[in-house]
């Protein structure tokens, strides 16, 4: 139960340094930052384990638990830090209440909203585009995510993405 206590309270305090900095400066590249952040308290928590416990396979249990809930956590996030249509519109519906919207109505909104700006400048801040004379490219982390992620959706009869 020490194991749980102690990945669990680590795990807590990461979120906890995460809202502070992320509250006094919004890091430049903010996936990175998470990621960093997650490893030194991943770190940290593996080496009080192994104090704590003495024991390899205690350890590398409450680094496991601190390591799906930190996965978990940084796949919520993406969807927190980036505006998306889907969140646009369920926003809009839940303002709305009984009155609801015709599809036409969401598919003006998806027009009109500047998530795709939003979501450009984001992904040049976080690495996964260049913007070369005004064009914008993949770079190459984000072909390979794009060929890992579509590999997926085809293993899961989901198709490639956008298609």
């Amino acid at each position: 139960m020490i194991i749980v206590m102690i990945s669990i309270g680590f795990f807590l305090a990461f979120l906890a340094i995460h809202v502070i900095w992320w509250r006094t400066r919004l890091p430049s590249n903010t996936i990175r930052a998470i990621f960093r952040l997650y490893l030194v308290c991943m770190m940290v928590d593996v080496v009080i384990l192994g104090a704590v416990t003495q024991n390899f396979a205690a350890t590398l249990y409450g680094a496991l638990i601190f390591a799906l809930a930190g996965i978990s956590y940084t796949i919520t996030y993406t969807a927190v830090d980036s505006d998306s249509p889907t969140l646009m519109m369920v926003a809009e519906l839940a303002a709305r209440k009984d009155r609801g919207m015709s599809l036409e109505e969401m598919l003006d909104l998806v027009r009109v909203r500047p998530f795709v700006r939003s979501r450009v400048d984001q992904m040049l801040r976080d690495g996964m585009l260049v913007e070369r004379g005004g064009r914008y490219a993949l770079t190459d982390i984000s072909s390979f995510s794009l060929t890992l992620f579509n590999t997926y959706r085809k293993l899961v009869n989901r198709g490639n993405m956008g298609g």
